[in-house]
């Protein structure tokens, strides 16, 4: 193994093992939260990540 692989191996290990840490984290904790009930929220229409980027798209 060229020292190419082994970082690798080691990256790819500690992506997958931290990765449902970090996934329980933001699923308990919301990064960007608007109560639906309030005047802001009335005008939210639908929030999604895409390409790691919070899209949030507003209408009436």
């Amino acid at each position: 193994m060229t020292n190419l692989n082994i970082d690798k191996t080691i990256l790819d290990n500690v992506v997958a093992n931290t990765k449902p840490i970090v996934d329980n984290i933001f699923n308990t904790i919301p990064v960007y939260k608007i109560d639906k009930s309030s005047f802001k929220g009335s005008f939210v229409k639908d929030v999604k990540i895409e390409d790691s980027e919070l899209l949030v798209t507003f209408g009436l």
